[in-house]
């Protein structure tokens, strides 16, 4: 009897845990469909206790009827969402649709149909369930959680591990409780079955059942931790970040800015650092109000983002101060960026969606890659070139 509570403890234990562990907002596809195995996790722990109390002697018959019914039920259900699990998370990563998705009530459907046809055998229906529900169900969950592991290899290593070892400890699972089953009178339970286990191994199958049980509910609730991981990225993405225009903060900048100076260093390539300044947000707020002077940050923010690459570091850091940090060739032209920049802020201007102008001033420095200037002196000096930049249009 304490094999099967603690096998039904930790399953249900598992299926406590996932439900209630905070996953809100989360993006992980594990997020959306952890409630698949924390419903098998309880109702198969049920089904474990049920059978834990079959083993007490002198109950009525009644009573007996009513815990095989209970059991037979519950494990069935429980398989059911396994095979749900396993199908919607390789449906969505394979984008795959109908039918793939029916297969679950496809299976319980057939299950119910031979389990009616047999006429209340029990022992059968249990094989049933196992042979139809599990062995899918708890391969495709396997299956599931290998193809998971693999989105997050680059992310968090020890997660990856740890969902390995559930998916193999899944695999094993399935054999013990999909595969060998309870004695029957047809083939293969009357070959591959619980007696046969204990005479060639010499010990019962429940007691691999329950480790492969204690070890799935250990890493299933350690991959909870992924969560925590993306917690914390998420706010560290916003202390990086400006909440207006979705560029990099000052602190941001100077995170990667650092970074960008190492690469340069050991690429040997310069760095081109651009200052830039809006000309006139001081009268678009005054004149307009401070909601039109937010649009005009946007909409240089969004001139600026388009005008550079993917890779290029892009920060707003003060209110209409912006910064642009390149890699280039040593040969590279930096005139040409800038001519680019003003390229696109004459297209945008041209276009009349508002009632001003976009105007920045750049000021651009370079430094090769043995320079050892610090960051922040390079940034004065970007800012000296985009303030002459700014007086030089204001005398013309």
């Amino acid at each position: 009897m304490l094999l099967y509570f603690v096998y039904g403890l930790a399953f249900f234990s598992l299926g406590i845990s996932l439900l209630i562990y905070p996953k809100r907002n989360s993006e992980f596809l594990l997020a959306k469909t952890l409630w698949l195995i924390a419903l098998f996790g309880i109702v198969h722990g049920t089904h474990e206790w049920l059978r834990m109390f079959l083993l007490l002697e002198n109950l009525p018959d009644s009573i007996t009827f009513h815990l095989k019914t209970a059991s037979l039920i519950t494990l069935a259900v429980s398989f059911f969402f396994l095979v749900a699990f396993g199908m919607e998370i390789i449906c969505r990563r394979r984008k795959g649709q109908l039918p793939a998705r029916t297969l679950p009530v496809i299976l319980f459907v057939t299950w119910i149909a031979f389990a009616a046809a047999i006429k209340g055998n029990g022992a059968n229906a249990d094989i049933l369930a196992r042979y139809l529900l599990g062995v899918p169900g708890i391969f495709l969950s396997s299956y599931a959680l290998l193809l998971q592991s693999a989105t997050f290899k680059n992310k968090m290593p020890s997660i990856v591990v740890t969902m390995n070892v559930a998916a193999g400890a899944f695999f094993v699972y399935g054999i013990c409780a999909g595969l060998i089953v309870p004695k029957g009178s047809f083939f293969p339970a009357s070959v591959i079955n619980d007696t046969a286990f204990v005479a060639a191994a010499g010990v019962p199958i429940q007691l691999v059942r329950t480790f492969c049980a204690l070890v799935i509910s250990y890493c299933m609730i350690s991959i909870l931790h992924l969560f925590d991981f993306e917690t914390k990225e998420k706010l560290r993405s916003l202390s990086l970040q400006d909440e207006l225009t979705g560029l990099l903060n000052r602190r941001g900048f100077f995170t990667l800015a650092e970074q960008q100076f190492k690469l340069a260093k050991r690429l040997k390539k310069k760095v081109v650092l651009h200052s830039g300044d809006m000309d006139n947000l001081k009268w678009i707020n005054d004149t307009l109000g401070h909601k039109e002077g937010d649009s005009a940050i946007i909409g240089a923010a969004r001139i600026i983002r388009e005008s550079f690459r993917q890779s290029d570091i892009i920060a707003r850091i003060g209110g209409d101060e912006f910064v642009m940090l390149q890699l280039e060739e040593i040969d590279g032209d930096p005139d040409i960026v800038t001519a680019r920049l003003q390229s696109a802020i004459d297209q945008y201007n041209s276009k009349g969606n508002s009632n001003y102008k976009i105007l920045i001033s750049i000021g651009t420095i370079s430094c090769g890659p043995e320079d050892q200037t610090p960051i922040a002196e390079l940034l004065e000096k970007a800012d000296k070139a985009m303030y002459e930049h700014k007086r030089s249009k204001q005398k013309s």
